[in-house]
């Protein structure tokens, strides 16, 4: 992915230039930058820190990359590395509102894996600590140079179908033909709950085409009826069900998912669901890693040490590897498997407005919470 495809998605890449206009010196280093701004609540050196070796002191990392599978392997690399971690399972949503929530008397010290409009919002409750990690320069495309959230993945939500019950030429142009089509009726998925990513991104990708300042929270009549028909004309996918199984099976054979997920949960399928590549492109997000703000020192120091090493290529890369993820750190693209490096060459953005949707979101979901499902 380049940088131009995520300026789409709202993303804005700042300038030395315009760093140096908010009171930097032109030749300052972002790393003493770092420090500065942040000596008022920990004195400690980031980069000499970063140098050193796990202490062991406990540290709570809170994320959305845990699974029955993912977690483990999270767990025992960081246990390997030296590193004492109390992993925090959430939805990207859930993170980002415990975050905030707890910004007067935190409970976490990492963030790794929600959406950078997700940190946008912790940034802006003044919940994380300036740093600049070591591997800064392998992720500069994707870098908003926000000083407190760095990227270390592409995630574009992709449908997928059953190639026994559509063919190729069957299957649908844009997320519109799946509730404009009576072909789709019943046959595709449809979201059960909205804590995740995924989801919502989801809900954007079609209210997110209906943008209106003078309509219902900022959505037009036309886009609340398309909201309606898709979640009408949509199945949902039972508790305690595997929606790959339901799509395979064909009981509702198109659904949607994280392109990492795709890749792994595929991967060993003898009969592969094709991917829908749509005429008007995918939702997608950057997701990032931050350290919150922490008085002491020790936690701290920890904390960043944990998250320099999350972003690292010799983490990310193993993780990728092992998972599907489209990561970007520029030395960990060896790592990445011939199906991601597929979906990453295939997949463009939906061309969106994200700022304006993501002002909207939560509001966008309570109301089809409440009167949708």
């Amino acid at each position: 992915m380049k940088f131009n495809k995520l300026m789409k998605a709202g993303l804005v890449l700042l300038s030395t230039l315009s760093v140096a206009a908010c009171g930097n010196n032109s030749g300052a280093d972002t790393t003493d930058s770092a420090n500065q701004n942040n000596a008022d609540s920990s004195e400690i050196n980031v980069q000499e820190e970063l140098a050193k070796e796990p202490s062991g002191e406990k540290v709570v990392l809170i994320s959305n990359n845990g699974s029955d599978v993912r977690t483990p392997f999270i767990e025992s690399k960081l246990k390997e590395k030296g590193f004492n971690v109390e992993f925090v399972p959430l939805g990207g949503g859930d993170v980002t509102a415990r975050v905030i929530a707890e910004v007067q008397n935190p409970t976490t010290n990492v963030v790794w894996g929600p959406t950078q409009f997700n940190f946008d919002d912790m940034i802006e409750a003044d919940a994380l600590y300036e740093w600049t990690p070591s591997w800064a320069d392998k992720v500069s495309d994707y870098d908003r140079q926000n000083g407190k959230s760095y990227p270390y993945e592409t995630q574009p939500k992709l449908w997928m179908a059953n190639p026994d019950e559509f063919s190729e030429e069957e299957l649908p142009n844009t997320v519109n033909d799946l509730f404009e089509e009576d072909k789709f009726k019943g046959k595709y998925t449809i979201p059960s709950d909205f804590g995740g990513t995924t989801n919502r991104a989801i809900v954007a990708s079609i209210l997110g085409q209906y943008l209106d300042e003078n309509g219902e929270i900022g959505v037009s009549q036309e886009g609340w009826d398309a909201m309606q028909k898709f979640m009408d004309n949509g199945v949902e996918v039972p508790e305690g069900e595997d929606k790959y199984k339901n799509m395979m099976d064909g009981k509702s054979p198109i659904t949607y998912d994280g392109a990492s997920n795709i890749v792994t949960n595929t991967s060993e399928m003898d009969k592969k669901p094709t991917v829908i590549y749509f005429e008007n492109g995918q939702p997608s997000n950057v997701n990032e890693i931050g350290v919150v703000k922490n008085d002491d020192p020790e936690v701290l120091a920890e904390s960043l040490r944990l998250a320099d090493y999350l972003g690292s290529a010799e983490f990310i890369g193993d993780f990728a590897a092992e998972f599907g993820n489209l990561v970007v750190n520029a030395d960990a693209q060896d790592k990445l498997r011939e199906e991601s490096k597929e979906i990453t060459e295939n997949y463009k953005e939906q061309d969106l407005d994200w700022d304006t949707i993501n002002a909207h979101l939560d509001e966008w979901v309570a109301k089809i919470e409440l009167e949708m499902k």
